[in-house]
């Protein structure tokens, strides 16, 4: 499984795969992941984890002994997670993301930062007078994405405010955060 989709796919050709090139275990230079098509391979990192009964036509070559370009980041045999993630790792509500030997708190959905989500983050106060702040994405760093998401907390005594506005520079097309009092 890669990209969470199973490929399957067989050459019925009669011709054979020359493979006289460099056989690349665990990623590519990160130069060569440009090249390699970004809706077949998302990944732009290397592999993480343990590779283990590798056969290359019927044979087990030492590809530790053989490599053409040794690595120190690799190392031979498999040890397995040394730190694992756990349901009270991460503070505020931060996610747990598991890495080989390791892990990561994932703090995008939060108002806090750090390694365990546990800082307080930039903070604004505004009032008691209206206030704004604008800004303006600089030129070479415009987001351009299918998806995005906006995180932030606030509190307040207000029932009705605009929390964010974002508008489109090419469009009419806008993302409004606003605080509207409905009394039922």
């Amino acid at each position: 499984m890669v990209d969470d989709n199973i490929v399957i796919a067989t050459n019925y050709g009669t011709g054979n795969l020359e493979l006289e090139g460099i056989l690349y275990l665990g990623g590519v230079y990160k130069d060569l992941y440009a090249q390699l098509p970004q809706e077949e391979v998302k990944s732009r990192h290397g592999f993480e984890g343990c590779i283990a009964g590798l056969d290359l036509n019927g044979e087990s070559p030492n590809i530790m002994e053989d490599a053409v370009v040794h690595s120190s980041l690799v190392t031979a045999g498999c040890e397995g997670q040394s730190a694992k993630c756990s349901h009270n790792v991460c503070a505020n509500a931060g996610i747990c993301v598991q890495q080989w030997n390791s892990y990561s708190c994932d703090c995008d959905l939060t108002s806090f930062t750090g390694p365990t989500c546990s800082d307080e983050s930039v903070s604004y106060e505004f009032g008691p007078n209206p206030g704004i702040i604008t800004y303006t994405f600089p030129e070479d760093h415009r987001p351009e994405m299918q998806e995005d998401s906006i995180a932030l907390g606030f509190i307040t005594t207000k029932s009705d405010a605009v929390l964010l506005k974002i508008v489109s520079g090419t469009s009419n097309d806008y993302i409004e955060i606003h605080i509207v009092s409905i009394n039922r």
